[in-house]
């Protein structure tokens, strides 16, 4: 619970603000679920009776004014405000009215430096995955924390018009898709299809890398690593696609639109805090082999699919850009998953050999993920999750 001081029952005549502090705009995953979440909240307040308030962290004007309207409403408002991002740049966040809630994500099995000491000052934890909330209980033993799931778009990410089939080799195309780094294992995907599949074999490999967070010259130099991995004679199986201008985002209907041409999605990631891609191409009815470890396991706990798992070792994490960006120096190692590069290729050749039974089996994972995993569902829960932590009522959820 938040605590004893707001264990109460809301008024009727006392308005709910949910105040929501987010970069919607990221092409990040943060930034894509900030967005889609944000907006399905905007559909559910006046069902369910609160008023929502939106502050774009890069648009310093739009805090300022919300901040501003929140102090205006004094004693006749209770203030939820709650914070979508990490546990480092969460300190700079102003002073506000009202209660302090941060949905955070992380990749490692144990928090980054500097995380613990900032999570502690927030009234309540959220974070998408069973997985990520032990993380954060073994270091917040104090704190409420909370699971509550992101989700996928079912009216863009949906498998109505998939590929179904494939005539003869001539056809069948693995996908890859996300940012370049060492924990996506793409090294390991790259080797894994040189092992499945002879230089002779028309599999395809398809990889699409690019990172908006990326500037054009940056781009390029991925590119060349890329390349570097890919032998000469495996330059006509192994492509990758690319944007103009390089780094450019693509929009969610041409992602949609590679899953569902796509016969199956690698995703041997290391670790995730909920693995958007991969929750998108199962909600496309595309077959998946992944690592079945960290943020993706709560939606993955769900689904039935034969060759789906990658056998993996947990290993210290040694990446030195990952490493830059998350700090281990209080003592203690942070670990995740290497994946099997012998056992993603051993499914690989198992997704293709059994083609009618796994895309069988994925047409059934599409329609749960979409039903269970919908960001309306997602938002719904957020509303529940603080009215059983605030114990108050809501128009239409009594």
């Amino acid at each position: 619970m938040f605590g004893p001081s707001i264990h109460f029952l809301l008024r009727a005549s006392v308005k709910l603000i949910i105040h929501i502090l987010c970069r919607p705009s990221e092409p990040t995953g943060i930034g894509v679920h900030s967005h889609n979440l944000s907006q399905q909240l905007v559909k559910l307040q006046s069902k369910l009776g609160f008023e929502l308030l939106i502050s774009d962290l890069k648009d310093s004007f739009s805090l300022s004014k919300n901040i501003a309207n929140m102090n205006n409403k004094g004693g006749d408002a209770v203030f939820v405000n709650i914070f979508l991002g990490d546990g480092i740049s969460c300190k700079l966040l102003p002073d506000m009215p009202g209660k302090k809630v941060i949905y955070t994500v992380f990749e490692s099995d144990i928090l980054p430096s500097g995380w613990r000491e900032n999570l502690l000052k927030f009234d309540l934890v959220m974070t998408p995955s069973q997985w990520g909330a032990e993380i954060l209980k073994s270091d917040l033993k104090t704190k409420s924390i909370r699971v509550v799931p992101e989700g996928v778009d079912p009216l863009i990410f949906h498998n109505n018009g998939r590929v179904d089939s494939f005539e003869a080799e001539n056809k069948f195309t693995f996908l890859a898709i996300g940012k370049f780094e060492i924990r996506k294992s793409y090294e390991e995907i790259i080797l894994a299809f040189i092992s499945a599949f002879s230089k002779d074999s028309t599999v395809k490999l398809i990889l699409r890398l690019d990172d908006p967070s990326y500037m054009n010259t940056a781009q390029e130099k991925v590119y060349q690593k890329v390349y570097d991995l890919i032998p000469d004679d495996r330059g006509s199986q192994i492509q990758l696609i690319s944007s103009n201008p390089p780094g450019s985002y693509l929009r969610p209907e041409v992602i949609a639109d590679l899953y569902r041409k796509s016969h199956c999605f690698v995703f041997p990631s290391k670790g995730e805090a909920w693995g958007l891609p991969l929750i998108e191409a199962i909600s496309c009815g595309t077959p998946f082999i992944s690592t079945y470890y960290s943020g993706h396991t709560e939606y993955l706990k769900h689904c039935n699919q034969s060759f789906s798992r990658i056998s993996f070792n947990k290993e210290r994490i040694s990446d030195p850009r990952y490493l830059e960006f998350h700090h281990f120096n209080d003592g203690r190692d942070a670990f995740w998953a290497k994946p099997s590069v012998d056992h993603l290729a051993a499914q690989m050749i198992n997704i293709k050999e059994n083609w009618h039974t796994v895309s069988s089996e994925a047409a059934k994972n599409a329609g749960l993920i979409q039903k269970r995993f919908s960001w309306e569902t997602s938002a719904l829960k957020l509303v529940r999750v603080l009215q059983e932590e605030l114990s108050f009522s809501l128009k239409g959820n009594n």
